[in-house]
């Protein structure tokens, strides 16, 4: 039994030897080769007889003979040995292989060689893998951050110089709170949880960053809760600078509400021109029977104080239509050249007198100011109306400030300029509501008590700047007063 046991024994460890994955040999302790498997053969690509007439140094690169007496000393001592190295194939090929090796107990040396070919290979490829990867990231024009389950920054992309001016070692460990707007930080919050209450999900938001300058940018971010995958484990960011989009958004949308603005007033302006046509012929006719009979009356007659209410009546009327044809744009007009900073000071002491002693008016002219070609009464009927309008939303004391400037516009499809002067008129009233800024200027429109106003104060005004190809800028908050800017083009 112990002979069949012996036997049986030698039998499997041969066939180990013969079937290994890995090149196996035996050298004596002189390190000629004294045994060779099939695999060994097929990876040096000599014959058994070939290795077995050899050394242990013939299959040694020259750059690593220096070190081989060492690592002879290294199995002398029963040491093990494991490195990977460069041998010399049949016909001057070389091989990376994982050499092991120790000494036996008979005194000879056992080594195996492992073809790494395939190993370098990946890893060669896994190198310009992430070298690729890396360069992506380090390139890209949007901002790519990681982040810890808590927020805190573990990584950002250069780009974050460029975005928001921060340099990107400088933000590690810090949250990711600390420079979001205060105004959106509570729904990044929420977002935040959000995202981490689902792993692999994604989610898109748009909020305010500070910039390392101060201001603050709107930031389109795409989020991926990557914090399971072994190979990221974080939170991953993707920021993109959307303010000049924003911006443009905003101009598109407050554009399109001027436009529509100015198509609702204009159908105002119809349907005013319309009525106060017809309005003023029957005006006129009752005047023209009042005056009649008047004329026909003797003085002391006791109709005539009757008649002289309905000529006064009909004449408040008349002040009616005008301030209707001048919002429809259709009221006779006689402008002629105007020096604007002189034709302003003309009606000062008229308007001082109009908003009375408790309001002090400020001047304040452009000396430089382009001439203006106008109806002057037009000019007085704006001027009125706007000081009468700020007087009115002056509770108590306060100032009525009146100005001039030029004012240049380019236009970004040519290389053309509009000059215009502006005239404002500024006050420290109460202000208006977002609701009365959209109906300021539509006719009969009010909020002063009634019997105090027509309504017909500012579309009057609108329909003379308009007449006159120019525009009128309504600026006003509650409580901080209220700001008219009317341009008007410059005569050459």
């Amino acid at each position: 039994m112990g002979t069949h046991g012996s036997v049986a024994a030698f039998d499997l460890y041969h066939c180990l030897f013969d079937e290994a994955a890995d090149g196996v040999f035996v050298a004596d302790s002189a390190g000629r080769y004294i045994a060779v498997n099939d695999r060994g053969c097929e990876l040096t690509g000599y014959t058994r007889e070939e290795l077995l007439a050899m050394r242990v140094t013939d299959l040694v690169d020259p750059d690593d003979l220096r070190e081989q007496p060492l690592r002879i000393v290294e199995l002398a001592c029963g040491k093990p040995i494991l490195s990977e190295r460069v041998i010399r194939c049949k016909g001057g090929g070389r091989l990376n292989v994982e050499i092991s090796g120790r000494q036996l107990s008979d005194g000879n040396l056992l080594g195996t060689l492992r073809d790494l070919t395939q190993r370098k290979r990946l890893e060669a490829e896994l190198r310009a893998s992430e070298q690729r990867f890396r360069s992506l990231v380090q390139n890209s024009m949007d901002v790519i951050g990681l982040y810890a389950a808590d927020g805190t920054i573990l990584y950002h992309s250069p780009a974050v110089h460029r975005v928001l001016g921060y340099l990107p070692e400088s933000l590690v460990g810090a949250s990711l709170y600390w420079f979001v707007h205060p105004d959106d930080r509570a729904t990044a919050r929420a977002e935040h949880l959000q995202l981490m209450a689902a792993p692999n999900s994604t989610l898109r938001a748009e909020r305010r960053y500070r910039h390392a300058d101060g201001s603050y940018r709107w930031i389109e971010i795409v989020a991926a809760n990557l914090l399971d995958d072994p190979n990221v484990g974080a939170l991953v960011k993707n920021y993109r600078d959307i303010t000049d989009r924003k911006q443009k958004d905003a101009e598109r949308e407050r554009l399109q509400q001027e436009l529509q603005q100015a198509q609702k007033m204009d159908s105002l302006g119809r349907l005013a021109g319309g009525v106060a046509h017809d309005f003023n012929n029957l005006l006129m006719v009752i005047l023209g029977n009042v005056e009649s009979g008047l004329f026909d009356l003797p003085a002391e007659h006791a109709l005539r104080a009757r008649l002289l209410e309905i000529r006064d009546a009909a004449l408040r009327s008349v002040d009616l239509t005008s301030g209707l044809l001048a919002f429809a744009r259709k009221q006779a007009r006689a402008p002629r050249v105007l020096d604007i900073n002189a034709a302003i000071e003309s009606t000062l002491s008229l308007l001082q007198r109009l908003i009375g002693s408790r309001i002090e008016i400020d001047w304040r002219p452009d000396l430089r100011a382009w001439p203006l070609r106008l109806d002057a009464s037009q000019l007085d009927q704006i001027l009125t109306n706007l000081v009468v309008n700020a007087r009115d939303a002056i509770a108590h004391s306060g100032v009525i400030r009146i100005a001039t400037r030029n004012v240049s516009q380019e236009h970004d499809d040519s290389a053309e300029t509009s000059d215009w002067v502006r005239i404002s008129v500024s006050d420290t009233g109460a202000g208006m509501d977002a609701e009365t800024l959209a109906r300021a200027f539509e006719p009969f429109f009010t909020t002063k008590e009634e019997g105090r106003g027509t309504g017909l104060g500012l579309a009057t005004v609108y329909g003379i700047v308009t007449q006159n190809a120019g525009r009128v800028q309504l600026h006003s908050e509650l409580g901080k007063g209220t700001t008219f800017e009317i341009d008007l083009p410059r005569h050459r």
